[in-house]
């Protein structure tokens, strides 16, 4: 190498011509998929041999040939669509090495062609828990935790600690004629249902509707973290200083959602999960440019007949995120929205590593990306 010497520039046209094939790779790069990833291709399920989807591998077992004409989505549809030309599986080169195969993870998440799409603002986000068997949007702690964390953020911005009274009335407000979701979701369990049922001195709890003689006493207990069935939420009190969190906010969160839950408001929605969880993999559902940008993502049952798998929803979340943090800084003030966003997603990005590395150190973990 010559230290201090200058090299001798190209001339200018040729300057232009190898920035454009520079440019023209990385485009090639960028849209080519990988050696050996799997995904659909009309009605096959193709493996890529580095020049593109050549090589069919299995058919679908769905009885119908697709022929995947057309493009775009129905923006104005009750029961929304999106076109998907093929759906990609890509494994985290960090994951443990899988033993799960690509094509067996396709199957599981469904024929591309027949996915129940939803329009994000309008849905609820439930938890990162593969002992749903319902078709769900997923992020951990679900709709709960994004409120939480969106307040958490409110707090470091501002310097100001929310007492339980603003929470519960900031929780009620964005309910209101603010937002479009059908309902407002948090996960417990069956195990956490029965260690509050003992800690609060009852029989049969029905935490949907318990006696009112108890409700005072659950709430003081249901905060307790052997008593919060959510796992994600409940490391948001347990590790405070891991997940940048204020435990008192999350437990007011809590008790404001079951307080309401009380009082039958029509957007709450609490799902008691049963039985013991047995996740073959973490899958990120990513969603092509085209869905995004009308707002749509897909519903993915984690829990079939065959498998069980942890689902999270890493896109369709961003437009939630953009909803709170739009909500907050018009209803807090002395805020900027896009601070507020980009903060609430390093965050949540941070809380889902560690929920992950939790929960799920030893599974693989994959993007699945319908586009």
């Amino acid at each position: 190498p010559c230290l201090g010497c200058r090299r001798p520039r190209l001339p200018f046209a040729m300057r232009s011509v190898v920035v454009l094939c520079a440019l023209f790779a990385l485009a090639l790069a960028t849209e080519l998929p990988a050696k050996g990833a799997v995904g659909y291709l009309g009605d096959k399920i193709v493996q890529a041999t580095g020049s593109g989807y050549v090589e069919a591998i299995a058919d679908l077992q769905t009885g119908v040939k697709v022929t995947s004409q057309g493009s775009g989505c129905d923006r104005g549809s009750t029961d929304p669509w999106c076109y998907v030309q093929r759906a990609t599986v890509r494994l985290d080169p960090r994951s443990t090495r899988s033993t799960v195969r690509d094509e067996d993870l396709l199957a599981l998440m469904g024929d591309p062609q027949h996915l129940h799409w939803v329009f994000v603002d309008k849905h609820y986000f439930s938890c990162m828990d593969s002992r749903q068997t319902e078709e769900v949007l997923a992020t951990p702690g679900g709709d709960l935790a994004e409120f939480i964390l969106a307040l958490t953020v409110y707090e470091e911005l501002t310097n100001n600690r929310l007492s339980p009274e603003e929470v519960s009335e900031i929780l009620i407000d964005f309910l209101g004629p603010h937002t479009k979701k059908n309902y407002f979701a948090h996960c417990s369990d069956t195990d956490a249902l029965t260690l509050l049922q003992d800690d609060v001195g009852a029989v049969q709890l029905n935490l949907r509707n318990p006696p009112e003689e108890l409700r005072n006493k659950i709430l003081e207990r249901v905060v307790v973290p052997q008593n919060i069935g959510d796992v994600h939420i409940r490391y948001m009190v347990e590790k405070p200083d891991e997940y940048y969190t204020r435990p008192q906010l999350v437990q007011a969160t809590i008790q404001a959602f079951y307080e309401l839950l009380w009082q039958n408001h029509h957007k709450i929605k609490l799902n008691v999960l049963h039985g013991n969880a047995s996740a073959i993999a973490v899958v990120n559902v990513g969603t092509g440019s085209e869905c995004f940008s009308c707002g749509l993502a897909p519903l993915v049952a984690p829990k079939t007949n065959q498998e069980e798998i942890l689902v999270n929803h890493p896109d369709a979340v961003q437009l939630l995120r953009e909803d709170l943090a739009d909500f907050i800084a018009r209803r807090c003030g002395a805020i900027d929205v896009v601070t507020l966003k980009h903060r609430m997603n390093v965050l949540g990005s941070l809380q889902l590593m560690s929920t992950v590395q939790r929960m799920a150190n030893n599974l693989p973990f994959y993007t699945v990306t319908f586009d």
